[in-house]
Formats: structure tokens, C-alpha cells, sequence
């Protein structure tokens, strides 16, 4: 189920390997380990606490959760982390003036006995491209701590080509962004950030665990979401997303088999090699 990848991949084998469901596994990349490094700096010197994952233990959760948004700022802007990643991405066979990404998300999940309402906490099980409508759309996701199976993402594989009754009919972008506008910026918004089940998932939902500086890759068109955090420690991790020119141009993508809605979120990408946005244009 997870394949593990150590030397660079040209991006039609990756579309190709994305595109039919595979989850790559890339090791060995030393400018992931630069970005890792970048990211944790921020986040202890942020919390005042060499054991980020613990921190939530001694502090005010409300005081924890601004500073734990803090974090999430200061790292998804921070300039070193944004040069690592990309370096990160050109190492696996990306080119970055074809390659449009998302921004960072840095997640923090608490254990399930404490408050999850921080803004970029656990996320319900969804499909990425509910949301983007993007098919070309690959994700990538990775730990900054070490973590444990039960307090990872998890997929559900038997529904990346079954569908699954959801609320994409429904769900709107614009007004996740007014709810998440009408709430402080560490909490979550009253809305849900994707749209939701209407159905439990069925078959094995698999869990994989990967060290810091390795990197997970998947089609937006796979279920997955946050497992729920029953272990004693927070869980501190990073994902982003990306679009290639060359995919769109090829024709290939994954398929659509339950999203209800004809909606595109092409605002949120923006090319690496010069930050320019990805219009409708590039799709025509």
C-alpha cells in the first residue's frame, strides 16, 4: 500500500502512479531535513518549550492554542521553509516553473482529552478534491515529530474508486472563509473547512507512520482525514498540495466519482518558480 521512493521520478511516472491511487513514501532527501529543522526552530522557540509535543501538558490550553496559531504563522511564512520545500520538490523530479503549490497547512492535533479547537487541528474524513475540484491535484503530507499509527492521517483505500454520499451538493468555499473570518484566528470556524460524510466509510483504513524528514505523497482524490489522537502527546505535522502544468496538458487526472460540485478553488495555487497564480487559462 505505501511505496517507498529514494531517487528522483520523472512527472509523468508520478501522475501516473498518483493518478491510479498509489501512496508514495520519498525518503533520503536532504532539504526535507532542512525544512524540518527551519519549522521545528519556530515551533519551540514559539512555545518557549523543547518538547512541543508535551506542551500542551503544562500551559493554559487557551494560552497554548495562540500560541500554537502563532507557530503556524510564523512557519508557513517563514522564507527558509518555503526555499527548503521547494528544493524538496525539485530533489524528487518537479519542475518549478511548471508546478503550482498551496500553501502550508501546519497541523497540531491535541490528544483526544484535551480541546481540539485549534484552527488547524484534527480534519474530518474527506477528499481533497471535494473542495479544490482539482483532479490534476497531488497532496503531500509529513510529521515534524515522530508520531504513532493511531495519531496519523489515515486513508480509507476502497473508496478511492467507490463512491461515498457526502455534502459537496451543498458545502460552498466562500462561506467556510466568512464563518473562519467571524472566529478568533486560533479557533475553528463554526463551518466545517470540507465538506462532510453523509455515510461511514467502509473497508481497512490504513495507517501509515513515517519519520521526520520524509515525505508523503497521494491524489487528492483519496478519503482520508486525521485519526483521533489516543496517545498522551500533541501531534505536529505539515501538508501542502500541488498542480502541475504538464499533468493538465497530458489529460490524465484522477477520476470524479461523488463530487457534486462543478466548483474550482485555482486561487489558492501559485507557481513556485515566481509565485504567479493558476488562472482557468491553464486548464483551456
Amino acid at each position: 500500500m505505501l511505496h517507498r521512493v529514494t531517487q528522483p521520478i520523472s512527472q509523468s511516472e508520478l501522475r501516473e502512479r498518483i493518478y491510479s491511487g498509489e501512496i508514495l513514501h520519498f525518503t533520503q532527501i536532504s532539504a526535507l531535513n532542512r525544512f524540518c529543522d527551519s519549522a521545528r526552530q519556530v515551533c519551540e522557540s514559539t512555545l518557549n518549550s523543547s518538547d512541543p509535543v508535551n506542551s500542551h501538558k503544562a500551559a493554559n490550553y487557551s494560552d497554548w492554542l495562540k500560541a500554537i496559531y502563532q507557530f503556524q504563522l510564523a512557519a508557513q511564512n517563514k522564507q527558509q521553509c518555503k526555499q527548503a520545500f521547494a528544493e524538496t520538490l525539485q530533489s524528487i523530479g518537479l519542475q518549478l516553473d511548471e508546478t503550482f503549490c498551496d500553501r502550508f497547512i501546519f497541523r497540531v492535533v491535541p490528544p483526544k482529552s484535551d480541546h481540539v479547537e485549534g484552527s488547524n487541528s484534527w480534519v474530518d474524513t474527506h477528499r481533497d478534491t471535494w473542495g479544490a475540484g482539482i483532479y490534476q491535484q497531488m497532496n503531500w503530507w509529513a510529521p515534524l515529530y515522530p508520531y504513532e499509527a493511531s495519531n496519523g492521517i489515515e486513508f480509507y483505500l476502497d473508496h478511492f474508486n467507490r463512491p461515498i454520499a457526502n455534502t459537496t451538493a451543498e458545502w460552498r468555499y466562500e462561506q467556510f472563509a466568512t464563518a473562519r473570518q467571524q472566529q478568533s484566528a486560533e479557533l475553528k470556524p463554526a463551518l466545517k473547512s470540507v465538506p462532510s460524510l453523509l455515510e461511514k466509510p467502509s473497508g481497512v483504513v490504513f495507517k501509515p507512520v513515517i519519520e521526520p524528514g520524509e515525505l508523503l505523497c497521494f491524489s487528492a482524490a483519496h478519503l482520508h482525514g486525521s485519526g483521533t489522537n489516543n496517545t498522551q502527546q500533541s501531534r505536529f505535522s505539515y501538508e501542502t498540495r500541488t498542480v502541475n502544468v504538464a499533468d493538465i496538458l497530458s489529460g490524465e487526472k484522477a477520476l470524479n466519482i461523488d463530487n457534486d460540485s462543478s466548483a474550482q478553488l485555482l486561487k489558492l495555487f501559485n507557481k513556485l518558480s515566481d509565485g504567479s497564480p493558476l488562472t482557468r487559462a491553464h486548464f483551456e
